[in-house]
């Protein structure tokens, strides 16, 4: 039993650490004027694969050029897709996933251009991508319940290990 509440705890100490440094990393980000997006789709593979994080800054006109990657409202969708030509003078782009076989349809106006990315940190998303799904969340209250209920059995089982207290 030791040696499970032993795992238990690291496991604990493990995921809170992850969930730690990711939310102080999301802070960090937002505090700087970085806006921070899941990629949902293949179509930026294999640089941006889906469950990376990407970090978007926000750009001027004049300093987005061919081979940027951008992050753009098309519609009601936000698209992460790289320039293949800049229009600077009127401000339009013609973008293209690096795994698509043709540009986009539409060219993107720079009203639209949300910022350039700057980075991105694979597997990330993964967590936001499945609290996205009616399987992902019920998967993600279970594992609350699960982690209450192992809370409760370890606190029941190291209190009787210990034994009473001397008086």
């Amino acid at each position: 039993m030791k040696k499970l509440n032993k795992a238990l705890r690291v496991l604990a100490w493990v995921l809170s650490s992850f969930i730690f440094i990711s939310a102080a990393l999301l802070i960090l980000a937002l505090c700087m004027g970085m806006r921070v997006y899941c990629i949902q789709t293949g179509s930026m593979s294999p640089d941006y694969p889906v469950g990376m994080v990407v970090f978007v800054s926000p750009a001027e006109q004049q300093d987005l050029a061919e081979g940027d990657v951008i992050t753009f409202r098309a519609g009601s969708a936000v698209v992460t897709h790289r320039i293949v030509s800049a229009d600077t003078e009127n401000g339009v782009y013609t973008t293209k996933g690096d795994s698509n076989n043709a540009p986009d349809a539409a060219p993107v106006e720079y009203e639209n251009v949300i910022g350039r990315v700057d980075f991105g940190i694979p597997y990330l998303g993964y967590p936001a991508l499945l609290a996205l799904t009616r399987v992902g969340k019920i998967l993600l209250i279970n594992a609350v319940l699960l982690i209450i209920v192992l809370n409760f059995i370890i606190r029941y089982f190291t209190e009787n290990e210990e034994g009473p207290e001397d008086a």
